[in-house]
């Protein structure tokens, strides 16, 4: 997907000028939150973190059982601890808080400033 941002000018130039950004993202690259992130935040375990990270991905509890090489019941086991411990009544309420974690700040990139012409 591409997004075209108008950029304001910096004054200087022709106001006839177009300033843009294009901001290209991969739909092959899924965002999810580290799971650093979801141990400091919820105090979920190494194991919670990792299978809140396959529910990020968009995983179902089976799969993620299957990945991990654990049994189904382990892993919804886990996951009513990942709700609680996240204070989540649904399962969508869980993955909208995760995909807002994925976009933590250490995530964003600094565009610079576009250069001033000289003695402006």
């Amino acid at each position: 997907m591409a997004y075209v941002m108008s950029v304001p000018g910096s004054g200087s130039g022709s106001p006839t000028q177009a300033k843009a950004i294009v901001l290209l993202i991969d739909s092959d690259k899924q965002a999810e939150p580290s799971g650093d992130i979801l141990r400091e935040a919820f105090g979920l375990t190494p194991t919670e973190a990792q299978i809140a990270i396959g529910f990020a991905r968009g995983h179902d509890l089976q799969e993620i059982a299957s990945e991990k090489g654990l049994c189904l019941e382990t892993v919804r086991k886990h996951f009513k601890e990942i709700m609680a411990k996240t204070k989540t009544k649904r399962q969508a309420e869980l993955a909208i808080l995760l995909a807002r974690l994925a976009h933590s700040p250490q995530d964003n990139i600094d565009v610079p400033a576009p250069p001033t012409s000289p003695g402006a």
